[in-house]
């Protein structure tokens, strides 16, 4: 073996054992946290929205216009996302 090919041969081990090191240091590292999947979000009825408040649906369909808790998934069906009409209610008892 010529003295070039053995110092090649040298480079590459070194090489190696520097990958080796890495894999080794990153199987020894510990998993990373994970966030649990987001809850589904519930959606109220004007029923449910209407009786929680004690309200007709007209008045509440009046009271919470334009509120960023509301979805209109087509122009006959309206919700409610409970999470943000019960923080809505909070307040107005609040207020």
């Amino acid at each position: 073996m010529t003295a070039r090919a053995r110092e090649a041969l040298l480079v590459t081990a070194a090489q190696l054992e520097a990958q080796a090191a890495v894999l080794r240091e990153l199987a020894a590292a510990p998993e990373p946290a994970t966030k649990p999947a987001p809850a589904r979000e519930e959606w109220l009825t004007p029923a449910e929205a209407a009786k929680a408040l004690g309200v007709s649906r007209s008045t509440l369909t009046r009271l919470t216009a334009g509120k960023s808790f509301v979805r209109r998934p087509s122009p006959r069906v309206i919700r409610f996302e409970r999470s943000g009409f019960e923080r809505w209610r909070r307040q107005q008892r609040a207020a």
